[in-house]
């Protein structure tokens, strides 16, 4: 829970109080990992939504060729 909290600190998620910065307001209406969020954010701030959001999608989903370990046969 520590290293979470450090996390979200560190993208400027959390203020020192731990308390929700303006940023962590936007990141927790997104259903994404916090960090695909604020390139999203980032993405809209610098005018460059398209390809970050296609980036993101991306990143967002597991690797279609991986197959389960029950299903290699």
């Amino acid at each position: 829970v520590q290293n979470a909290i450090d996390f979200l600190k560190m993208i400027g998620a959390l203020d020192e109080k731990e308390s929700l910065t303006h940023l962590g307001k936007f990141l927790s209406m997104l259903p994404v990992d916090p960090k695909l969020g604020k390139m999203l954010i980032m993405g809209a701030i610098f005018r460059c939504f398209d390809p970050v959001l296609t980036i993101v999608a991306g990143l967002s989903v597991r690797d279609p060729f991986l197959l389960p370990q029950d299903k290699r046969d």
